[in-house]
Order: C-alpha cells, then sequence, then structure tokens
C-alpha cells in the first residue's frame, strides 16, 4: 500500500541520519529544478511541504521527520492533498503548499503533458524523447 511505503521511506531516510526528506512521483517529470529548490526553502520554515496536483493528489511530500501523516487516508483519490494536510495540522504540524502541478494518469494526462513538452522539451528530455517515437510530439 502506498501510505505504509511512504511512511517507510521516510522512516528509513530519517534512519540513515538524513535531516529532511523528499518523495517525488514518477508522474510528474516537468517538475523544474526551481520548483525542487522551492520545496526545499519551504521546508525550512514548516514541517511538511506538499506539491499538489490539480487533480488532488500530491507529486511531491517533503517532511524534516517521519511524521505519522498518512495513517487511515485513501491514497489516489481527490483529497488526498486536503486529508494530508488535515492529519498534519491536527498533530500541531506546520504545512506549506507550493506550486500545483498535473501529473500523468490518464490519455488527456499524457497529452496535456505532450503539449507542454512541445513548448519545452528540456523540462523531461527522456519524456520528450520517447513521446516524439510514439509521434505524439514532434
Amino acid at each position: 500500500d502506498l501510505a505504509e511505503r511512504l511512511h517507510y521511506a521516510f522512516h528509513w531516510t530519517h534512519d540513515q541520519g538524513y535531516q529532511h526528506t523528499f518523495v517525488i512521483g514518477s508522474d510528474s517529470p516537468q517538475i523544474r529544478s526551481e520548483t525542487i529548490a522551492h520545496a526545499r526553502t519551504a521546508l525550512d520554515e514548516a514541517d511538511v511541504v506538499l506539491g499538489p496536483s490539480d487533480d488532488g493528489g500530491y507529486y511531491l511530500i517533503g517532511m524534516k521527520r517521519p511524521y505519522d501523516v498518512f495513517s487511515n487516508i485513501p491514497m489516489s483519490t481527490s483529497r488526498v492533498t486536503a486529508m494530508t494536510i488535515e492529519s498534519a495540522q491536527r498533530q500541531g504540524l506546520r504545512v506549506q503548499t507550493i506550486e500545483t502541478l498535473f501529473d500523468v494518469d490518464e490519455m488527456p494526462d499524457l497529452q496535456r503533458l505532450a503539449a507542454l513538452l512541445r513548448q519545452d522539451r528540456t523540462l523531461a528530455p527522456t519524456t520528450a524523447a520517447y513521446l516524439e517515437q510514439l509521434r505524439m510530439i514532434s
């Protein structure tokens, strides 16, 4: 289950001595390095940082410690971000969100990504090359 794997990832990195951990979804290849830098800066002031997806999930979560913000949250639903924020706030944690992006779950999302990469292939060059092979971008 995704919530359990996320919880484990944060515990493992904390146990390894890392002070901050970010998990980034692989279904948002268009994330800019500036967005990740913004998330890192936001974590200086917050306990939890979320990069919301426009479908209600999130493409990025960062935490200073392995807080239990995942329990009883049904993943892959349109309320994941809102429920994660509520869970964190109930624990007295400071939460910041960064820019909202989209993730690729369905064909329209892939077409949206292809349109974006037509404009700027440097966002995800390997993905752009593959979409070019599929003739989704030229």
